[in-house]
Formats: structure tokens, C-alpha cells, sequence
């Protein structure tokens, strides 16, 4: 009888969880109860290559697409599973209104976030958990109002390219999502990329909510990435950044004063209020009054390219 405990331990049975991280967040949604069950449908999608000389019979077949979706019936239709995933809808804050009716357009990529499946049935086991990097609900908006039934709100969601992972990893995973294996960079990246002419982008492509007082220095953190071979590399840290003193700042010493300073590391900070307390700027000496806008620069250069970055501080004194 040894081991015949386990003979059919194989066969799954059960519901998932399901998680989602928004764009720009870190923090997963638990997205509640569910009512008809999850479904996952992968479908690589094959060009089958065929010759004269053999007819219809297949020699070969190239794979030419993959789709991944996930079809998730929510039981609990809140306001917030409808904020997070009728993606064409505009909130409205002030009003509490979900509005819907935009111009032709939109990209999806910008709505795009992070949906995990979790097996209930696994526990705290994460290995069969299902990880789609890049996911969006392009399911047509239907509630039913029933007396005999659930309003269900029936989502489904598509898998998009995650471009930064890299090859054999842009759509999906089955496995543990925490043991992500991370990226390095090559010691040749900057060279093999200023050969190929090769360019970064810089996040954000200007900087205009930076606020100068006392004792509350505000700070804004660039991140710099490359492109390379299908992989996205962080490069924050490689770049040299430097400051262009465009407001001819003086404070009331007569010295010259820097709005912001910059790490190594890309991190944009607004000097105290006091260093620049009594100072002028422009021409004509413009003497610095509360609220007053004022505007430098910072230039990122690596791999042969330069970009330049507009930096606007409101000067508010303590």
C-alpha cells in the first residue's frame, strides 16, 4: 500500500484567486469573489509550411503569434472593479461618475497591469500560480440586473508584450512570481549600444511639480532605460547627469544658486527655500517673491547621446 495515497494526486479540482497590479503600483487587488469559474486559454498560433513536391502534407510549421486570455466572471461588482477595468471610462472624482465616450485612439499598453491566478486548493504554495506580465479587459461592459441571478460583471482579459523581459518571456509564466530572476547588465552594454547608434529613454521627459521650502525639500526620481537585443536594461545609475543653470539664480550674497541638486542615482531634489531667500533671477534681476516659477535644466548623457530635461521649482519661502 506504500504510496497509494498519492496515486491520484495529480488530478486538480478547485477555484483560483485572482490579483491584479495596476499600472504604476506595486501592490496587488485582490479582485474577490468569482461565479462560474476562471478560464485560461493559451493558443500559439503556427504558419504550417507546405511544398509542391509533397502537396498538403505538412513539412514543417513556424510559429508566427501567441494569445493568452483569461476569463474572469466578478461577483462583486463594486465601483472599484468597474473603475479598474472599464479602461475607456473616465472617473470623475468630484462628481463620482464613471463616464464613458472618448475619441478614437486609445492604446491599451497604458492601462495594462499585472494578473496573477493563484489555485486556492495550493495554499500558500505558489508553484502553479499563473503570472501574466502585461494584461487588459477587453471584455464588452454587461450587467445583468435579474431577480433570480447575480449581477456578474464578466471580464476578459488578453495578454500583451512585456518587450523588457526578453525572448521565450513576453507574454506569461506558470511558476512562483516572486523568484524573478533579474537582470544584469553587460560590462560592453554602453559601447555595443553607441555602435548601433543606439539611444535611452528618460522618465519623466520633464520635471514641472518640484517645490522649494523649508525643511520640505520635494524630490523626483528619473529612471533611464535602454533597449537592447529585445531586453529592457535599468541604466538609472550608469548615466552621468549633469546641471544647466539656466535662471542665473543669485541669492542674496551675490552667489550663484542651484534650484535642485542630483544624485548618482537620478534623484532630483529642490534646495531649501533659505538658500535662495532675497535672491534674483532673469534678467533684470527679478527679485524672488512667493510662488515665483523658476526654470533650469538637466542634461543625461550616456552611450554618445544626450537628452535635456526642463526642471521648473515654485519657490515658496518657509
Amino acid at each position: 500500500m506504500t504510496g497509494a495515497y498519492n496515486e491520484f494526486q495529480s488530478i486538480k479540482l478547485g477555484v483560483c484567486d485572482c490579483y491584479w497590479v495596476p499600472p504604476g503600483s506595486n501592490s496587488e487587488v485582490f479582485l474577490g469573489l468569482t461565479k462560474g469559474g476562471v478560464e485560461l486559454n493559451y493558443t500559439p498560433e503556427w504558419y504550417e509550411i507546405t511544398v509542391d513536391q509533397f502537396g498538403n502534407t505538412l513539412t514543417d510549421a513556424a510559429l508566427v503569434g501567441e494569445t493568452i486570455s483569461v476569463k474572469i466572471p466578478l461577483a462583486e461588482t463594486d465601483m472599484n472593479k468597474l473603475k479598474m477595468f472599464c479602461h475607456t471610462g473616465t472617473w470623475d472624482e468630484e462628481t463620482k461618475k464613471l463616464t464613458f465616450g472618448r475619441f478614437p485612439g486609445m492604446r491599451l499598453e497604458t492601462v495594462a497591469g499585472k494578473l496573477r491566478l493563484h489555485p486556492i486548493a495550493n495554499g500558500m504554495d505558489r508553484s502553479e500560480d499563473v503570472t501574466i506580465y502585461k494584461a487588459v479587459n477587453r471584455a464588452p461592459l454587461v450587467l445583468n440586473y435579474k431577480i433570480d441571478g447575480e449581477r456578474i460583471y464578466e471580464t476578459e482579459f488578453f495578454g500583451m508584450i512585456k518587450r523588457s523581459n526578453g525572448p521565450g518571456k513576453f507574454l506569461f509564466e506558470i511558476g512562483d512570481s516572486t523568484t524573478e530572476v533579474e537582470i544584469t547588465l553587460p560590462t560592453d552594454l554602453e559601447a555595443q549600444v553607441q555602435a548601433q547608434n543606439g539611444d535611452f529613454e528618460v522618465s519623466p521627459k520633464t520635471i514641472s511639480n518640484l517645490v522649494t521650502t523649508e525643511g520640505a525639500n520635494h524630490t523626483v526620481q528619473f529612471y533611464v532605460s535602454c533597449y537592447f537585443n529585445y531586453i529592457a536594461y535599468d541604466i538609472t545609475s550608469e548615466v552621468t547627469y549633469t546641471l544647466i543653470g539656466n535662471s542665473n539664480l543669485k541669492n542674496s550674497y551675490d552667489y550663484k544658486v542651484n534650484l535642485v541638486t542630483i544624485s548618482p542615482k537620478g534623484l532630483v531634489t529642490a534646495v531649501s527655500s533659505t538658500a535662495i531667500a532675497g535672491g534674483t533671477f532673469g534678467s533684470g534681476d527679478t527679485p524672488i517673491v512667493d510662488g515665483s516659477a523658476i526654470t533650469d535644466a538637466i542634461q543625461i548623457s550616456w552611450a554618445g547621446k544626450t537628452h535635456v530635461i526642463p526642471v521648473t521649482v515654485v519657490y515658496h519661502p518657509a
